[in-house]
């Protein structure tokens, strides 16, 4: 492989990855697209279908975030609770992009991974976070971490402009906020076969799907 960006270069040379982005455009498995981020390296075998035979059979999901609806437990008329998919079922369908992405502080995100995995306090009892479609989905998730890895920092002011003040975010979004790190160097992003053609989802990407 010969390395055709900086990001690239320091990467083959042994530079550690502190986070992957893994998008999914609209498909089976995830009907209106779906984000994910793998923090503090990259993970080993997800796909449950290629794992090599002496490959562990139970991958940890701890570094894992990928926040999902569960809509037959409503809270209130906009939202559902939400609920934490592991790395291999959603690996059931590969991801059509995986970014992989340096210069973030990976300590930091783990913590805002804790809070997301540890719910919210109500009174006494802890429960998880609720779903809503509009500001509380799986590209908020991923954007509150990237954010609190410092991703605002490796960005220009006018991306800044674009992207620190976001409170709506789709798959589509966290894709183009991390081909602008792409761009500034610091990611590699990995299309895979997979990956729908834009021009053969002409309505998809007219709504913001792809």
């Amino acid at each position: 492989m010969n390395p055709k960006t900086k990001a690239e270069s320091a990467i083959l040379a042994g530079r550690a990855v502190d986070a992957v982005v893994y998008i999914w455009y609209p498909c089976r498995s995830f009907p209106v697209g779906h984000a994910a981020i793998y923090i503090g390296g990259v993970p080993q075998y997800p796909w449950p279908d290629f794992c090599p035979e002496h490959a562990p059979q139970h991958l940890a999901d701890d570094n894992y975030v990928s926040f999902l609806a569960e809509p037959d437990r409503p809270r209130g008329m906009l939202s559902c609770a939400g609920a934490l998919n592991s790395l291999q079922a959603d690996f059931v369908d590969p991801p059509h992009l995986e970014y992989y992405l340096i210069d973030l502080d990976v300590e930091k995100m783990q913590l805002q991974k804790r809070k997301i995995y540890d719910g919210k306090m109500y009174g006494r009892s802890r429960i998880s976070h609720s779903y809503n479609s509009i500001n509380k989905n799986c590209a908020t998730m991923v954007a509150r971490i990237l954010k609190a890895g410092g991703v605002d920092g490796l960005l220009n002011t006018i991306q800044r402009i674009g992207y620190a003040n976001n409170v709506y975010w789709t798959p589509k979004d966290i894709a183009q906020l991390c081909n602008e790190l792409r761009n500034n160097d610091r990611a590699v992003k990995v299309r895979g076969m997979n990956c729908p053609d834009k021009l053969k989802s002409p309505l998809k990407t007219f709504l913001g799907f792809r």
